[in-house]
């Protein structure tokens, strides 16, 4: 009787869906920006600021609005989720505003990869301003 009650624990942890997250966590973990990010993460997070810069000046974002705001969501960290929301990411973007965000920009975009995260943020950012984040009103 115990050997069926284990096997059939086993039968349902093996036959339990993977979550994509964790597909896509698995896959950067091994990636050259998990790589990069692990190995020299200042230089990680200055080439990512710097990125930002360049993209917000391009697009007309203030660059000192958007650092505050990923500062303040994320603290830069790419793969930082929200226990509570699905929220995910520099810009913390909800499944449903990521979704959203790819459709209005034409767009197919890797929610995991830390430029198109920016990418996305950017263009919401100029588009919509910064109503998205509640955080918004310390750093206008």
């Amino acid at each position: 009787m115990i050997m069926v009650g284990i096997s059939l624990a086993l039968f349902v942890y093996a036959a339990s869906p993977v979550k994509q997250e964790d597909k896509f966590t698995e896959f950067y973990n091994h990636s050259d920006i998990y790589i990069e990010a692990v190995k020299n993460p200042l230089s990680f997070k200055e080439s990512l600021k710097q990125y930002t810069r360049e993209q917000a000046v391009i697009l007309g974002v203030s660059p000192d609005l958007a650092f505050c705001l990923i500062n303040a969501e994320s603290g830069w960290r790419y793969t930082a989720k929200n226990r509570y929301s699905s929220a995910y990411g520099l810009g913390q973007f909800l499944n449903s505003t990521w979704y959203r965000t790819e459709q209005r920009m034409d767009v197919e975009l890797d929610r995991y990869n830390p430029y198109d995260q920016l990418d996305a943020f950017l263009w919401l950012l100029k588009t919509d301003g910064y109503r998205h984040w509640i955080v918004w009103p310390m750093c206008t």
